[in-house]
């Protein structure tokens, strides 16, 4: 590194000119998708949402029935067991008699 060069960041010294411009960027016309994994829990809860989701920002499948969520399996466990949905499903039913 040169003295010229010394105190600057490294990681913004050769930025993408996009990049450096996001703040700028015109969001107005975006939708969020209308999709359960992109809806928050609370508004999964007034559907009442009954399936699977994928909730990223928590790392899980969920299983939902009528608003609630009955079940979850981590990434981290599907990744191990790629049946560990399936296996979920049929623990949970089994439990309820079904």
């Amino acid at each position: 590194m040169s003295n010229k060069d010394k105190g600057k960041n490294p990681n913004t010294a050769k930025l993408n000119p996009i990049l450096t411009n996001l703040s700028k960027v015109v969001t107005e016309d975006f939708k969020r998708p209308d999709h359960p994994d992109f809806m928050t829990t609370e508004e999964l809860k007034k559907l009442p949402f009954t399936g699977l989701r994928e909730n990223k920002l928590a790392s899980q499948v969920e299983f939902w029935i009528v608003g609630e969520v009955v079940y979850s399996v981590s990434f981290e466990e599907m990744a191990k067991d790629p049946f560990a949905v399936a296996k979920m499903q049929a623990e949970y039913c089994r439990a309820r008699g079904e």
